[in-house]
């Protein structure tokens, strides 16, 4: 009902479509794919069943872990967009600070404090809820917030499967998010409940 539109925009805002700016080599962009992109790769523009697998991140969505990481800490921290980086500090064998990467914030989102607790509770509940997918992530000393995915790729003779579990913990005052996707063999058949999420 939204349509494509605020969907992308919101995708864009947490930082999904661009790189986060670590210094690798390998790192790319994803995609959050737009009117442009389906005119140039289908010769169209995007239609109701693009707009429905955007929202779910399937059909010609690309995104890295760590940007699902990235945008996990958007909700744990309450709506800030932080420079991801992979190094604190550097130091001297004598334990001198070389030099130091401090944080950096590179947007805040203002979400709603409403839409953020939804969030967060609909997260908490994957885990911790009675109907939830992933239960096996629970832990009996922190509480962990997540969500799960599966997402499949590849021609249907030849299709793969990608189990995700994302999110961030302890859910009532978070310090870590994380991202984990295992990518599936031809013919196997792997779920973010019972695949990715024990790995967290």
């Amino acid at each position: 009902k939204t349509g494509a539109a605020p969907i992308i925009e919101w995708a864009g805002k947490m930082g999904f479509g661009a790189k986060c700016g670590i210094p690798l080599r390998g790192e790319v962009e994803g995609r959050v794919p737009d009117d442009d992109y389906m005119k140039a790769t289908h010769g169209r523009k995007i239609l109701n069943g693009d707009i429905a697998n955007i929202s779910i991140g399937q059909g010609d969505v690309l995104v890295t872990p760590l940007q699902m990481a990235q945008a996990m800490a958007v909700v744990a921290n309450g709506g800030t967009l932080y420079q991801t980086r992979l190094v604190q500090q550097v130091q001297s064998i004598d334990n001198e600070i070389v030099s130091a990467y401090s944080v950096r914030e590179k947007r805040s989102l203002e979400l709603s404090p409403s839409t953020l607790d939804q969030v967060r509770t609909g997260m908490t509940d994957v885990v911790n809820g009675p109907g939830g997918t992933a239960h096996s992530a629970e832990l009996d000393n922190v509480e962990v917030a997540g969500k799960t995915g599966t997402a499949q790729w590849g021609p249907k003779t030849k299709e793969r499967t990608a189990a995700w579990f994302a999110g961030f913990l302890p859910a009532n005052q978070p310090r870590y998010a994380f991202a984990a996707v295992f990518e599936g063999e031809v013919g196997s058949k792997v779920h973010g409940g019972t695949t990715a999420a024990p790995m967290i």
